[in-house]
C-alpha cells in the first residue's frame, strides 16, 4: 500500500510539473505569429477587397500596431470554408526576404492560402485597424 501512494504522489508530480510544458506548446501552435517582432519586418503591403484599394506601410509604429495585433491572434481548427466580403490583406514582407500573406476576414483568417477559424475579437481589430491605415494613408 505504502509503494502505490509513492508512486501515486510522483505521477501527480510529474504531471503537475509537465502542465506548464504542454500549456505553452498548446498555445503557441495556436499563436502562429506569438514571436512575430516587428524589427523583423521590413514593410507590410495593405490591401482591401472591396474598396480594391492597397497601400504600402513602412512606418515603425504602424507596422508595431499590426504585429502587435498578430501577436494576439489565436486560431483554431482548419477550415474549408469560402469567404466572401471584406478581406483585409496584409502582406509581411521580412527583413530576410521571406514574405507571409495574412487575409483576415472574421472570424477567419487565411495564412498563405490556409482557412483557419480564428477568435473574432482580434480578427475585428485587424480588420479595423486595415480600414484606418488605408484610409490615413491615402
Amino acid at each position: 500500500m505504502k509503494k502505490q501512494q509513492i508512486y501515486s504522489i510522483l505521477l501527480v508530480l510529474i504531471i503537475v510539473l509537465m502542465l506548464p510544458l504542454f500549456n505553452q506548446l498548446l498555445n503557441n501552435s495556436n499563436m502562429p505569429f506569438r514571436s512575430l517582432k516587428a524589427e523583423d519586418i521590413k514593410s507590410i503591403d495593405l490591401y482591401l477587397q472591396p474598396p480594391n484599394k492597397g497601400v504600402a506601410i513602412d512606418d515603425e509604429k504602424n507596422i508595431q500596431d499590426i504585429v502587435d495585433a498578430l501577436n494576439k491572434l489565436v486560431v483554431k481548427a482548419e477550415e474549408s470554408s469560402k469567404v466572401d466580403g471584406q478581406v483585409v490583406t496584409y502582406t509581411l514582407n521580412k527583413n530576410n526576404g521571406d514574405s507571409v500573406e495574412v487575409k483576415i476576414y472574421s472570424p477567419y483568417v487565411i495564412i498563405d492560402e490556409k482557412i483557419y477559424k480564428a477568435d473574432y475579437e482580434i480578427c475585428d481589430v485587424l480588420n479595423l485597424l486595415g480600414n484606418d491605415l488605408l484610409e490615413n494613408n491615402k
